[in-house]
């Protein structure tokens, strides 16, 4: 049974530790506030950093934004090959890979992560 239910759960769900410690970040008046006013700010930043290099994110509320692509392979590979992760599309209905999602994270990531473009480098 355990081994039939491993096989549906997603790669990407939460275990016994990480829930801990969400319980005590959502009891935390100040961390959900503090943290939507980080993720405002910093995405405001990475997209008109992005627009500058020729970019067209897609408008979002979330710690992620897709950034449409003409080969998400292709990306993918070239960011890879930097130690960047980026996700595909290709299994998000109506998205078919013709974008990537990008998490928006610290300032100092994001340098990282936009560091290609801006020494002009393109996959």
């Amino acid at each position: 049974m355990i081994a039939k239910l491993k096989e549906m759960q997603p790669s990407w769900s939460v275990n016994a530790p990480a829930m801990v410690i969400a319980k005590a970040y959502l009891e935390d008046a100040h961390y959900i506030p503090d943290t939507m006013a980080f993720f405002t700010k910093e995405r405001e930043r990475v997209f008109a950093k992005l627009r500058a290099l020729g970019f067209t994110p897609l408008d979002t509320q979330a710690n992620f934004y897709l950034l449409p692509v003409e080969d998400d392979g292709k990306l993918i590979a070239f960011m890879l090959s930097r130690g960047i992760v980026v996700r595909h599309t290709r299994n998000f209905m109506g998205l078919e890979g013709r974008y990537v999602r990008i998490a928006i994270k610290s300032e100092e990531k994001t340098r990282f992560y936009l560091q290609p473009w801006q020494n002009g480098e393109k996959p």
